[in-house]
């Protein structure tokens, strides 16, 4: 049998005497009990349904009326408890089952086993009764203080009042010498040859680790007693969780107290609080600054480490081949480009922990010679971003194992080969010229046959150019194919559309302008002003790689040094060919 929450029972198994079949429909029944070949419900009202087998007054027996709080049914009979603790019992009756129920009231709990009966009264004392062959009666223990009971076949079983089990009877199976002894039970039950149990429900949890450096991940595990239904997790930090077993990840550093609540089904809710229980230590962090991020060939930069969590020893890695193991070193660069810069920390108790800013330093050219980009060094980022190539592999063979197609020169180097219909590769260029400049194109192509071309375009730039490829009779010879490509100040990304499938490509030159040498440092400052947008005005006055309201300062104050000292090009912002207040003016309107 099973009692659902609406009250309705639900029944299963052997139906010889209709035990199932006869189980009454409807709900608010509040209690069952199950005897042999036969049932008893127990209705909200206290009355009491009976069904299955009758064969000695077990069911047609059963007493009318209300007021009844519990029901127990044993082998072909039956025991009823009454609102004012007087018991009731009926059917079978061959060992005294029946007519030796004790009289009185003030009993709060029945039992009934196969031929034998247990009562409890108010002051936790046992009253039993029938069949005693094995001392399931007369073993009955005395005293007071008992706080359930428990009925079998032929042994009894009872709880006393520090959750400890008593039990008497046959012992057949071990099922009296086997009682599990310790306390903190809170009910038992008993079959025809074994008997349960229940522990007390425990909220309980471990957690792993406890203690580490931030962020720190914890895999908290549920260790509670019994069977949950439900977890509510307390992390300390603000945060909390409803998984029985989370991981939860402290983010800062400090001391936290845990707590979990648990629920089981029917009887609520209980915690546990670990109080300190998880320590974040802080981690390190790595991290620097540096004095200036902008300035021309050469630059030399300042870099002052600003990591936290302690470290005890650095590396630096300057983007340039160059290294330093100080704390907060001073690097100049020679050469101009962008500069990756990495710093690793390490500590006594911690592993290394590393902080990179990419691009983080920009050298500015004084003077540009013969760029020269070789075929192979197109741009990073896979088909569709940096090259497109009909055929998977690079059948080449070398330098790179993307899709485009790579091969070696016998004594130097290396070209694209086996170029397709409709294939192109990016390269990334860099123009240090102020404006828009028309540079000097030449690609070194191989050529087996005629009509074939090269489209030119560039991101962000009208127009594309489209170069004939020479036809060298071979494509292991090699020609320059001319023309003029537009490039924007700074960095372009250009693309090379191939048509045709008879050509080499080994690289391609651009003959940049040379670009005037920088105004002088102004007085009292170490760093040369900037033109940072190479728009070929200088309004980073102090050189500090921004512009701000010190450089308005600083203008004002040397008008007549810059009109003595400088290109005053250069300075006029507002374009009336002299340095002035207006100049002041402009160049604050536009921080």
């Amino acid at each position: 049998l099973a009692l659902k929450a609406d009250g309705s029972i639900v029944s299963w198994g052997d139906d010889k005497f209709d035990q199932v079949s006869q189980t009454p429909a409807g709900t608010g029944f509040t209690a069952i009990a199950a005897g042999v070949n036969f049932s008893l419900a127990l209705r909200a009202d206290g009355s009491i349904a009976s069904w299955g087998e009758d064969d000695s007054g077990q069911v047609s027996q059963t007493p009318a009326g209300t007021g009844y709080t519990a029901v127990a049914a044993g082998a072909s009979y039956s025991l009823a408890l009454r609102a004012d603790g007087s018991i009731a019992s009926w059917g079978r009756d061959v060992e005294g089952q029946v007519s030796q129920t004790p009289a009185g009231t003030g009993y709060t709990a029945i039992a009934a086993g196969n031929s034998h009966s247990l009562a409890l009264r108010a002051d936790g004392s046992i009253a039993s009764w029938g069949y005693d062959q094995f001392g399931q009666v007369s073993k009955t223990p005395a005293g007071t203080g008992y706080t359930a009971i428990a009925a079998g076949s032929v042994h009894s079983l009872a709880l006393t009042a520090d959750g400890s089990i008593v039990s008497w009877g046959d012992d057949l199976g071990g099922v009296v010498s086997q009682t599990p002894a310790g306390t903190g039970y809170t009910a038992v039950a008993d079959g025809r040859y074994h008997s349960l149990a229940l522990r007390a429900l425990v909220p309980g949890f471990t957690a792993s680790p406890v203690n580490g450096f931030n962020p720190l991940t914890v895999q908290f595990t549920d260790t509670s007693t019994g069977t949950p239904i439900s977890w509510s997790w307390d992390f300390g930090d603000g945060q909390a969780s409803s998984a029985r077993n989370p991981a939860h990840a402290y983010s800062d550093p400090g001391v936290y107290s845990v707590s979990l609540t648990v629920t089981y089904l029917g009887i609520g809710s209980t915690s546990v609080t670990k109080t300190n229980f998880i320590r974040v230590f802080p981690s390190l962090v790595p991290g620097f600054t540096a004095s200036l991020r902008t300035g021309y060939d050469p630059l030399t930069v300042q870099f002052t480490d600003t990591s936290a969590g302690g470290p005890t020893s650095w590396n630096w890695s300057f983007g340039d081949g160059q290294f330093s193991t100080a704390q907060n070193p001073l690097h100049t660069y020679t050469g101009d480009g962008l500069y990756t810069v990495r710093l690793t920390v390490s500590s006594l108790f911690q592993s290394d922990k590393t902080a990179t800013m990419t691009d983080y330093i920009r050298v500015l050219p004084l003077y540009h010679g013969l760029i020269r980009v070789e075929a192979e060094d197109y741009n990073v980022g896979g088909e569709g971003v940096a090259y497109h190539d009909t055929t998977p592999g690079n059948s080449g063979g070398a330098y790179r194992q993307d899709d485009v197609d790579i091969a070696a020169f016998a004594t130097r180097g290396y070209f694209v080969t086996s170029i397709a219909e409709g294939e192109w590769t990016r390269y990334p260029v860099w123009s240090g010229a102020a404006e828009n400049y028309n540079y000097p194109l030449s690609l070194r192509l191989a050529g087996l046959a005629g009509g074939q071309t090269v489209t030119v375009t560039v991101a962000g730039m009208a127009g594309e150019i489209d170069i004939p490829v020479p036809n060298t009779g071979s494509v292991t010879t090699f020609a320059f194919a001319n023309a003029t490509l537009r490039l924007k100040p700074g960095l372009n990304m250009v693309q090379f559309t191939y048509h045709g499938k008879a050509m080499n490509f080994d690289y391609f030159t651009l003959d940049p302008p040379a670009i005037p040498a920088p105004p002088a440092p102004f007085p009292g400052m170490d760093s040369p002003p900037l033109d940072l947008d190479a728009d070929g005005l200088y309004d980073d006055v102090n050189g500090n790689g921004r512009p701000d309201f010190a450089d308005v300062v600083l203008y004002f104050n040397q008008m007549s040094w810059i009109a003595a000292n400088e290109p005053v090009s250069a300075f006029d912002y507002n374009g009336n060919g002299r340095i002035d207040f207006a100049d002041v003016v402009w160049l604050f309107n536009n921080l």
